[in-house]
C-alpha cells in the first residue's frame, strides 16, 4: 500500500512539473504579445494582454506553489521509510555491534541520519531537475529555432559544453565531500563523547586531553575545505 501511494505522489510530482513547463511555454507567448502590444502603443491590446498576464499569474504561481509542496512532502515520507528500513537493519542480528566491533562503517549514526536526508532530498531534485530540463529543452527548442536557427544551434553547443565542463571539474568534489562528511562527523562523535564521559573526564582531570583531540579533529575537518 506505502509503494502504491509512493508512486501515485512521485506521478503527481511529475505531472505537476510537466505543468509548470507549460505554464512557462504559456508565459513566453503572453510576454511576446504583451511587450509587442506596448512597443506598438496599442492601448486596447496592452490592456486585454495585462488582463491575460495578470491571470496567468493568479492561475500559473499555485501550481509552481504545489509542486514544490509535493515535492518536499514525498522526500520527507521517502526519509522516513528509509529511516526506519535502516534503523531496524542496523538493529536487528545485533549488526550495531558487529559495525562497532569490525569498524566496517565509519560513524553509522551520521550515515542514518545525515547522509539518508541528504540521498532522498537530491535524488528527488536531481531527477526533477533532468526530467524538467529535458522537457524545457523539448518546449523552447521550437521557439528558439522559429526565432533564429543559428542562436539555437550556438545555444546547444554552449549548454552541451557547458555541462561537460561542470562534470569534468566536479568529479573530485565527490570524494572531496565524502571525505568532508567523514571528517565532520568523527569531529562530532568526539563533541557527545565528552558530553557523555562528563563526569569520568572530570573526575581525572582529562580536558587537557580531549581538547586537543578535538581540535585535532577540528583541524582535519578545517583542511579538508581548504585543500
Amino acid at each position: 500500500e506505502d509503494k502504491v501511494q509512493a508512486r501515485w505522489r512521485l506521478a503527481a510530482v511529475f505531472a505537476l512539473t510537466l505543468g509548470t513547463t507549460g505554464i512557462s511555454v504559456a508565459f513566453n507567448f503572453l510576454g511576446r504579445d504583451f511587450y509587442n502590444a506596448l512597443a506598438n502603443k496599442d492601448q486596447e491590446q496592452f490592456m486585454k494582454q495585462l488582463l491575460y498576464y495578470l491571470g496567468g499569474f493568479a492561475g500559473g504561481i499555485p501550481v509552481f506553489v504545489l509542486r514544490d509542496y509535493a515535492k518536499d512532502t514525498l522526500s520527507l515520507r521517502w526519509r522516513s521509510w528509509m529511516t526506519t528500513y535502516y534503523m531496524q537493519r542496523y538493529l536487528e542480528n545485533r549488526t550495531f555491534y558487529k559495525i562497532q566491533s569490525q569498524s566496517t562503517i565509519d560513524n553509522p549514526d551520521q550515515r542514518i541520519v545525515d547522509d539518508l536526508s541528504a540521498f532522498t532530498g537530491t535524488a528527488l531534485a536531481f531527477s526533477l531537475t533532468l526530467f524538467n530540463a529535458a522537457i524545457d529543452l523539448i518546449s523552447f527548442s521550437n521557439i528558439l529555432f522559429g526565432i533564429y536557427p543559428p542562436l539555437f544551434v550556438v545555444l546547444l553547443v554552449y549548454s552541451i559544453g557547458g555541462t561537460a565542463i561542470s562534470i569534468f571539474l566536479g568529479k573530485e568534489l565527490v570524494n572531496l565531500n565524502f571525505l568532508q562528511e567523514k571528517k565532520e562527523a568523527d569531529f562530532r562523535y568526539g563533541l557527545v563523547r565528552v558530553r557523555e564521559n562528563a563526569e569520568s573526564i572530570a573526575f581525572y582531570g582529562g580536558e587537557e586531553n580531549e581538547m586537543q583531540m578535538l581540535v585535532q579533529r577540528f583541524r582535519s575537518a578545517f583542511q579538508n575545505l581548504t585543500v
